[in-house]
């Protein structure tokens, strides 16, 4: 429906307030933040999978994180200039649509382009990973990194419950 009009509709499902400002509010004005994809929301085949990566980078000597798909250890996607905004959890949404099914452990996504300068420190964030569906969160307990940071041991890798890389590794679900 690109470039035509369509209505949207807030329905609470809880008790909590809402509240909308205006567009002349300098601290509270709103926003509305629409991905467009053009991933259908069902595999081709209908018996592959449909994959969506939930991630942000930040920016070091002018470039952008980037970030690899695998499946099964086999590099199937590349994602370049990894953007989003980290500090107000401003996720892009990469995906890639499978031709055979896939489960949570067969899928790494990869950071390959660490960098540190007087200009910036690219990390990259992946908030979670999304199969046929379903949630599946990098701060989990079950998902292991490496290229994770703790403050004692530097880059290193574990099931530390974290959504950041900041060193090239990556994430297996």
């Amino acid at each position: 429906r690109v470039g035509n009009k369509f209505a949207v509709a807030i329905v609470s499902t809880g008790e909590d307030a809402l509240y909308f400002n205006s567009r002349e509010s300098n601290i509270y004005a709103p926003k509305l933040l629409l991905t467009l994809s053009k991933l259908s929301e069902v595999p081709p085949t209908g018996q592959g999978s449909l994959i969506k990566i939930y991630a942000a980078g930040s920016v070091s000597e002018g470039i952008y994180p980037a970030m690899d798909l695998l499946i099964k250890d086999k590099l199937v996607a590349t994602f370049k200039d990894v953007k989003g905004n980290i500090s107000t959890r401003q996720f892009v949404i990469y995906g890639y649509n499978s031709s055979e099914k896939v489960l949570p452990s067969d899928i790494k996504v990869r950071f390959t382009n660490d960098a540190r300068s007087s200009s910036g420190d690219r990390n990259l964030v992946v908030d979670k990973v999304n199969i046929d569906g379903i949630d599946y969160q990098s701060e989990a307990g079950n998902v292991y990194g490496t290229g994770v940071w703790t403050r004692d041991t530097g880059c290193t890798q574990g099931n530390l419950q974290t959504e950041w890389l900041y060193c090239n590794g990556y994430f297996r679900y």
